[in-house]
């Protein structure tokens, strides 16, 4: 009852105004996207959860009626509570550019998985990134990290790095000038529009004359490791 309550409501009981201001809201007011499946065209708002934020504050924030956003609270609840939001993450709201009704309800819950509602069928699904191989080098003069960041290599990216190959660099007391690195990476890019780094593929560093290897490897079970090159 709640789910059919909750499609009823998805249909018809929105408003049509949408928000326009506010630096967490971005409204593709005159963007049209097409949906591919659907083949209709889509306007989308985008908002990103604040801290403090709660899910009836934000529906208020966007216009939505009251009873479709307690309606969309229950109906999700078995598969994933929208009253755990978190700050940072964020909610995308798209409305038929046509009707102006609300066809879909989509939440960021990590980086790896969204939450969709959609057609009756509230799911999780796993996000689906294209990714980009990005090779990056360095010779260091000071430290790891300043030549990292000066080649454009993310913070994360140089933490890993360094995780990765503890065992046999020690990066607090061991590393010197004209020690070098090289390493493969990924890029990852959602809708055309870059979303962070993600796996370290490769990486070879060599300090004070020795060559030190790591390689991802993923076994049958698919469990991931780095190896060296024995």
């Amino acid at each position: 009852v709640l789910l059919a309550a909750f499609w009823y409501f998805l249909q018809y009981g929105y408003s049509s105004q949408y928000p326009t201001g506010g630096k967490n809201i971005i409204t593709l007011g005159d963007s049209r996207i097409l949906d591919e499946e659907k083949s209709y065209a889509v306007e989308v708002v985008k908002y990103e959860v604040e801290s403090g934020d709660t899910w009836e504050e934000i529906i208020k924030k966007l216009g939505i009626n009251w009873d479709l956003g307690i309606s969309l609270l229950e109906t999700t609840n078995e598969v994933y509570n929208l009253a755990s939001i978190r700050a940072g993450n964020e909610l995308r709201f798209s409305f038929d550019a046509k009707t102006d009704e609300l066809v879909r309800v989509e939440y960021d819950i990590s980086d790896g998985e969204f939450l969709n509602i959609e057609n009756n069928i509230v799911e999780i699904r796993e996000i689906v990134y294209d990714i980009k191989l990005t090779t990056k080098q360095g010779i260091i003069e000071s430290s790891l990290f300043e030549t990292a960041q000066a080649e454009g290599i993310p913070a994360g990216i140089i933490m890993e790095l360094a995780g990765i190959l503890a065992w046999d660099v020690d990066f607090a007391s061991s590393v010197q000038p004209q020690d070098s690195f090289i390493l493969v990476y990924e890029e990852r890019y959602r809708d055309g529009e870059y979303a962070g780094s993600g796996k370290i593929l490769t990486a070879k560093f060599i300090n004070s004359g020795i060559e030190v290897f790591a390689f991802l490897y993923k076994d049958p079970e698919g469990q991931e490791e780095y190896y060296n090159e024995e």
